[in-house]
């Protein structure tokens, strides 16, 4: 058994059992490899079978955002080639579309008629792409950004586009905006709210972060009220309420994800929006455990790289026989486009019962640093903190992100201003 170096790699596990169980996987996502890794850290002799209704190995996600268009290959960002699963004893059935799990039989039914038993399963089903109810967004030219498979339908837009419209204006959909006008494209975000992220940042983060997405020369309507796609026979263009139409060659949607909870349903699964979890990422079924984009904790469901990493392992460990909880932590929002960089976690002043004090901070400074060269006309970097009843509660780093883990981990621990002003080198 090859031993790894990385977090998504093998390590030893205090709780061992070897055992025949087959634990069948469904998923291929960073949620059903960090399950599976856990499972093998903690049974040498067990089956593990991973399903994946992609053609490709687990590869990683957020990177489809995060490279040029026109050079795109899913290749250099797969986590572990084949070796690695074969060394492992990790089986990956690609091209597997999973419809429905019956766990009062132990199996899962496939797409193409066949149906799998197993001793143990992790439901790791991932989400796809919100598709607002929007008139039009059905039209050739309308893309949304979840697989590789969506970046090459792009890449194809752009190579006869001058212009496109993102609708949305959340991590994704300003990451992919600035690829897009890296290509050499007119780019114009609509964002239904007042202000980008507005969930998320404070209104002065916001503002920093819009005029540095202006200055960068991509196009921002906030308050946009989009009435429909239009279009004879492919998208060309998005209507707006009262304000005509933003013209496109090709539209690209990025409204959140839809967990994808229909199988688990179909078994009878407790579901909300989301397969329902417990700490231990038990779901109402017995053996059946779930994580990631398609589960929720006490109705949260994130939707983030971060924890489908950690509920993923939790859910591996815990099908395997050990006993772990998962801890959710402060996730928080990394974006790196227009040249810049964001770091937004925890509160960010937005309760009413809550009064708060705000601190703007360029003194803390650790090694090595780490600092994003700001785009022409970006503002310096900008450093914001909320505390409340004593306690970090929440942080915006913009421009500079020397500080991140340490914001990080202090908004975790809940550190007083002193704590966390005055004992950097404990932060």
């Amino acid at each position: 058994m090859s031993k790894a170096k990385g977090p998504l790699e093998l390590a030893e596990a205090a709780f061992r059992k070897d055992s025949e169980e087959r634990f069948l996987i469904l998923g291929g996502g960073v949620a059903a490899l960090r399950a599976a890794i856990a499972i093998r850290e903690r049974n040498c002799t067990a089956e593990i079978l991973m399903l994946t209704d992609e053609g490709v190995l687990p590869y990683s996600r957020p990177m489809l955002t995060k490279t040029p268009l026109r050079g795109f290959s899913t290749g250099p960002y797969i986590v572990h080639d084949e070796n690695w699963y074969r060394e492992n004893g990790i089986r990956v059935q690609r091209s597997s579309r999973v419809i429905a799990v019956r766990p009062e039989s132990k199996s899962v039914q496939l797409a193409n008629g066949h149906v799998l038993q197993y001793d143990k399963c992790i439901y790791a089903l991932g989400a796809e792409s919100n598709i607002p109810p929007i008139p039009g967004s059905e039209m050739p030219g309308v893309i949304t950004v979840r697989r590789d498979c969506d970046i090459e339908k792009m890449r194809r837009q752009i190579l006869r586009a001058k212009r496109a419209v993102v609708i949305g204006g959340g991590v994704i959909g300003l990451e992919i905006a600035w690829e897009i006008k890296k290509a050499g494209l007119e780019v114009t975000i609509l964002e239904v709210a007042a202000t980008l992220m507005e969930r998320l940042l404070d209104e002065e983060t916001a503002g920093l972060l819009e005029q540095a997405v202006r200055e960068a020369g991509i196009n921002v309507v906030t308050g946009a009220k989009v009435t429909g796609i239009t279009g004879a026979g492919a998208a060309e263009g998005v209507a707006l309420a009262g304000a005509g139409t933003c013209p496109a060659d090709f539209v690209v949607l990025s409204a959140g994800i839809r967990p994808n909870v229909e199988p688990a349903k179909q078994g009878g699964i407790d579901c909300g929006r989301s397969v329902k979890v417990n700490a231990r990422m038990e779901t109402s079924a017995t053996d059946l455990y779930a994580c990631g984009d398609c589960a929720e904790l006490e109705g949260v469901n994130s939707g983030t790289w971060t924890n489908a990493c950690g509920q993923g392992y939790v859910a591996g460990a815990n099908a395997a026989g050990d006993d772990l909880v998962y801890d959710a932590i402060p996730d928080p929002i990394l974006v790196h486009a227009v040249g810049t960089a964001l770091f937004a976690i925890g509160d960010a002043g937005k309760r009413a019962d809550m009064t708060y004090e705000i601190v703007w901070d360029n003194k803390v400074k650790t090694a090595p640093l780490y600092r994003v060269n700001p785009y022409p006309g970006t503002a310096a970097p900008h450093r914001k903190y909320f505390f409340a009843e004593g306690k970090l509660l929440g942080a915006a780093l913009l421009g500079d992100l020397a500080d991140m883990q340490q914001v990080r981990k202090a908004v975790a621990g809940g550190y007083s201003r002193s704590e966390f002003f005055g004992k950097e080198a404990s932060i």
